[in-house]
């Protein structure tokens, strides 16, 4: 009853062609509604994320290469304290 769709009362050999006319209309409607609204939130969200995916896409770059650096970072510290501990002859204690 949303639209103003009206469902026969008896049998569909007494709708008027005038009750058809406006239930196809009333379903027409409906299903627009069913389709519209979604993509229209669909469009919403998708050009949300256009907008904002170039600053994402360039932090998580930013990170993964923060986190690399850190990690050769980590792995030449580890190389010196190496070096170091055999240079002293394993008396020296390397501190990370």
């Amino acid at each position: 009853m949303l639209y103003g769709y009206k469902s026969p009362k008896k049998s569909l050999d007494n709708v008027s062609v005038t009750t058809d006319r406006e239930n196809a209309a009333s379903l027409a409607k409906a299903l627009y509604t069913a389709i519209g609204v979604p993509m229209a939130l669909c469009c919403f969200i998708y050009t949300f994320l256009y907008c904002t995916y170039p600053r994402d896409r360039d932090r998580a770059r930013m990170t993964a290469l923060i986190e690399l650096e850190m990690q050769e970072i980590e792995e030449e510290r580890t190389e010196i304290d190496i070096k170091l501990t055999s240079l002293s002859g394993g008396s020296c204690v390397a501190v990370a």
